[in-house]
C-alpha cells in the first residue's frame, strides 16, 4: 500500500466504557477509556433522557461509547433510548456481578466504576432484552398475580373476622354461590351482625371487588398473547 493510501486511512477510534449506576432520580456514570487504569470521570446526572443524550454526545466526540447498567426497576428505557441514539448499551444481570469481599453497602460512584471495569474486562453477564410487546404482557401477568394475592388475603380476612363473631357458613364450601349470597345478606341493614361489625364487614367485603379486576386482567392477558402470536 502506498504512503498516500496509508495517510487517508482513518485512525481507529478509542473505545470508552461507561458503567452506569441508574436510580429513579439520578444516573452516576463512570467513564473508563480502554487504556486507562481508573475512570477518567465520575459524573452524576439527573435521570433525564435529553440531558443524558447531550452528555453522551459530548463523550462520543472522544471515542466509541460502550455502556452498561444493572437490570432493575428502571427497566429498559435507557437501553432503548441509547439504541435509538446510535450508542451501544447492555443491561447486566445484578446477581452475577463480581463482588468485592467485605463490601456491604452500596455506593453509587464505586458501583459505577466497578461496572465499567468489569464490563471492559468481559466479566459481566448480560440479560436478554424483551421486546416492548413482551414487556407489556409481563406487566399484565404481574398485575394479575398482584390482585390474585390481594383477593386471597381479603378472603382470609373476611372468614376470620366472621368466625370471631360466631358466623361460620356450614351449608357448603366457602366462596360457592350459596356462600356468596350468605355474605351478601350479612351486608344488608337487617343483617344479624351488630351495626359496628356490619360497617367493618362491608369494608372487608368491598375488597372482593378485586375479583372483577382479576377477570379483566385475565381477558387483557389473553388479548395480549393473541396479539403477540398473531403478529
Amino acid at each position: 500500500m502506498s504512503s498516500a493510501a496509508k495517510s487517508t486511512t482513518a485512525p481507529a477510534r478509542c473505545i470508552i466504557y461507561l458503567g452506569m449506576d441508574v436510580h429513579k432520580d439520578s444516573i452516576t456514570i463512570a467513564v473508563l477509556p480502554e487504556g486507562a487504569r481508573t475512570p477518567s470521570r465520575l459524573d452524576r446526572l439527573p435521570n433525564d433522557l435529553p440531558k443524558l443524550k447531550r452528555y453522551l454526545d459530548r463523550l462520543a466526540q472522544g471515542g466509541e461509547i460502550r455502556a452498561c447498567y444493572e437490570a432493575s426497576g428502571a427497566g429498559y428505557v435507557i437501553h432503548r433510548a441509547m439504541k435509538e441514539w446510535g450508542y451501544s448499551s447492555e443491561v447486566i444481570a445484578p446477581s452475577l456481578i463480581p463482588k468485592r469481599p467485605g463490601v456491604q453497602r452500596k455506593h453509587d460512584k464505586r458501583d459505577a466504576a466497578d461496572l465499567a471495569r468489569f464490563y471492559r474486562a468481559g466479566e459481566l453477564t448480560t440479560v436478554r432484552i424483551p421486546s416492548e410487546s413482551d414487556e407489556r404482557v409481563r406487566d399484565v401477568v404481574r398485575y394479575r398475580e398482584t390482585f390474585q394475592k390481594e383477593i386471597l388475603k381479603s378472603r382470609h380476612y373476611i372468614l376470620k373476622f366472621l368466625a370471631r363473631r360466631g358466623f361460620v357458613f356450614r351449608e357448603g364450601t366457602n366462596w360457592c354461590s350459596p356462600h356468596l349470597k350468605w355474605l351478601l345478606h350479612l351486608t344488608a341493614e337487617n343483617s344479624p351482625l351488630e351495626q359496628h361489625d356490619r360497617l367493618i364487614f362491608r369494608e372487608y367485603h368491598a375488597l372482593l371487588h378485586g375479583e372483577n379486576i382479576l377477570r379483566r386482567a385475565d381477558k387483557s392477558t389473553l388479548n395480549r398473547w393473541d396479539s403477540c402470536f398473531s403478529s
